[in-house]
């Protein structure tokens, strides 16, 4: 079967035609913007699936731009998030219940600059432009542990409003409420753990209060290092527990003699006042908690290796090979080549 243009050439007449690439048309712009004009009405242009929000077609979770130009500062830098939008209604004595649209929006540089507002006007649209330029006047500081996580855990409350804050390492994520996790992005916090422990929140704003106010009175390590007078040591598994100074107190440390026997020194008490969250149980198994036969017999056959992986490191870090005292040479019993009879 012969396609002309696809697998044959095209022919007019006794011509084979040739393909050229065809003069830009200057006009073309033109005609689309008159086309443009002259239409009565418009679709709405369609998101990507991260642009849509959180609930389809409604403003919650959608970025607006950055907030109106003041002067010579454009605020270019700055992202707006709608955290809320909704209908509130209220009572007066001469035009009765009267309804307008209240919205709730935090503003972000992603680099440790946040700050939130409201907004109520007659119109949606209205009621968002006030918000989001009531938030850039309201901005503060939020201090970050290496540029991606918080300095310590801490608890905060506002209100009804209780939650646990924890630092996590880099590549953890954010796992926290939707509305913690855009203010997280705009302030440039990438890794972090939030648990609300009791949510009778009705609105976004309590929420965002909350949140924020945590992240507010946390202490820096230089803050804690001046307040006791001490170095800041810290210990890491990636890192085998190899200690590293993170602060030192710029007045002088203490000596041994100065701390008093009863003082606190564990960090995570110090930094949360003494108010910690007890770990849930971990799970037990159903064949471990009635101690069933197929878990004895399992464990009769485990027991002579369970320490056997720990033994191996140890031996390894301390000999340089697997070996010990009884096997210098480290040549497993197993495979010991064979005795010359000549030799014996």
């Amino acid at each position: 079967m012969v396609w002309p243009g696809l697998n044959a050439p095209v022919v007019r007449g006794k011509e084979v035609v040739e393909r050229v690439q065809l003069p830009p048309d200057k006009q073309r712009e033109e005609k689309l913007l008159q086309l443009r004009n002259e239409m009565h009405g418009f679709r709405p242009l369609k998101l990507t699936p991260l642009e849509r929000g959180w609930c389809g077609t409604r403003a919650p979770g959608r970025s607006i731009g950055p907030p109106d130009p003041v002067g010579d500062e454009t605020f270019e830098k700055f992202d707006t998030i709608v955290v809320e939008s909704r209908m509130v209604s209220r009572m007066t004595g001469n035009l009765g219940r009267t309804r307008r649209h209240k919205a709730v929006v935090v503003v972000g540089n992603k680099n440790g600059l946040i700050g939130f507002a409201s907004g109520k006007a007659p119109e949606a649209k209205a009621a968002l432009r006030m918000a989001k330029n009531r938030a850039i006047q309201r901005l503060r500081y939020i201090d970050r542990f290496e540029d991606h996580t918080v300095y310590h855990n801490f608890f905060t409350q506002y209100g009804p409003m209780k939650m646990m804050v924890r630092k996590k390492p880099r590549g953890y994520g954010l796992v926290c409420h939707r509305i913690f996790k855009e203010v997280c992005k705009l302030a440039g916090i990438t890794d972090i753990h939030v648990k609300l422990m009791d949510c009778r929140a009705g609105s976004a704003t309590v929420l965002l209060r909350a949140f924020i106010l945590g992240l507010h009175n946390q202490k820096t390590h230089q803050q804690l290092a001046d307040e006791k007078r001490l170095h800041l040591v810290e210990f890491k598994r990636e890192t085998d527990n190899f200690p590293r100074v993170v602060a030192s107190p710029k007045n002088g440390c203490r000596t041994a003699e100065q701390i008093g026997t009863d003082e606190e020194l564990d960090f995570d008490l110090v930094v949360s006042g003494g108010r910690l969250v007890k770990p849930p149980p971990k799970y037990v198994p159903w064949y471990i908690r009635h101690n069933t036969k197929g878990w004895q017999v399992h464990l009769r056959k485990v027991d002579p290796y369970r320490n056997a992986y720990n033994t191996r490191l140890q031996l390894t870090a301390r000999y340089g090979k697997l070996c010990s005292f009884v096997n210098p040479d480290g040549v497993s019993l197993y495979n010991k080549p064979p005795k010359d009879k000549d030799a014996s």
